[in-house]
């Protein structure tokens, strides 16, 4: 396999999932892994890099971050590097922008690898391909189409909602169109279910950086306050019903699907009853007043997920 590898693209998820894979291929040790990121590491530091012996007894692997820079500046020292590179080290060099005219794209293509997920619109669609045939499982091409329908092209989520499918239908092996409308939520439920779930599992820089996302997306502030008040009361509900109830019986009370049900559980574990009234009692609060105009909703609510201030 090359030891020089250029990926350029925007897509963060895509981009990390073409990296797992490439380095699921070699045989490193985690600790011999190094990364650099050019907007605040200088080329020359990563060339220096790959030319140091390692005192590990494996593979070196450089990731290098954000090169864009590599197209507008030309560096002979990185040219003169590729044509003459450690066969000992892999580098993975990823970039949001390329141009295929300049030299330094020419050498890449002659001395390494170039992966194009811009060019690449059916990614998604070859991410599950490989997915099901990897794990022995199942889906016509109707089927992933339709199943890419309800979760986008987001790789974090499609690999999530395959992964609950595949628990699902652990002793057959081959997916339905039932089984997706059971399992999958449509686009815009995961994204509040994502944000939800940031908040609940106390995650508060993915919920924070969420919730400005939804602000920006002019999301009104009603529908946030009342998703986030719904999963904590659903929380206290399952918290209390397991008492006594088995999940099957949780589910059919609540209108939920068991796996629902399983993953509510898990995240009581992290509230006591009491803590879980708490809050409760808190976003009602935040509700009576902001309809009174006495407060702020939008600053009231981010200080909530941020403290989780239920005094």
């Amino acid at each position: 396999m090359p030891n020089i590898y250029l990926l350029i693209g925007s897509d963060s998820n895509i981009i990390e999932n073409n990296i797992r894979e490439i380095l699921s291929k070699i045989d490193y040790d985690n600790n011999n892994k190094m990364i650099y990121n050019l907007k605040d590491n200088n080329i020359l530091d990563v060339i220096e890099e790959a030319n140091t012996l390692s005192l590990i007894p494996s593979k070196k692997v450089i990731l290098v971050y954000n090169c864009d820079i590599l197209f507008t500046n030309q560096d002979e020292e990185l040219i003169k590097y590729l044509n003459n590179y450690n066969k000992d080290v892999y580098i993975l060099f990823i970039t949001e922008k390329s141009d295929s005219r300049k030299k330094i794209y020419k050498e890449f293509e002659k001395n390494g690898k170039i992966i194009n997920i811009l060019d690449n619109d059916n990614y998604p669609y070859e991410f599950i391909r490989k997915y099901l045939t990897d794990n022995n499982y199942k889906m016509n091409n109707h089927l992933i189409e339709y199943f890419l329908s309800r979760t986008k092209n987001n790789i974090n989520n499609i690999k999530n909602e395959l992964d609950k499918l595949f628990l699902y239908k652990i002793g057959k092996k081959e997916i339905t169109k039932d089984d997706i409308d059971k399992l999958t939520y449509n686009n815009e439920d995961n994204i509040m279910y994502e944000f939800t779930n940031a908040i609940l599992e106390k995650d508060n820089n993915k919920a924070i950086s969420m919730y400005h996302s939804f602000l920006e997306d002019n999301t009104n502030i009603d529908y946030l306050l009342v998703s986030i008040y719904n999963s904590y009361k659903t929380l206290y509900q399952v918290k209390i019903l397991n008492k006594d109830k088995s999940i099957a019986d949780i589910a059919k009370i609540i209108g939920k699907k068991e796996y629902f049900v399983k993953k509510t559980l898990e995240r009581s574990m992290d509230y006591t009853e009491g803590e879980l009234l708490d809050i409760i009692k808190c976003l009602s609060s935040i509700d009576r007043d902001y309809k009174k105009g006495l407060i702020d909703p939008v600053n009231t609510l981010e200080i909530f997920i941020v403290n989780k201030n239920v005094n």
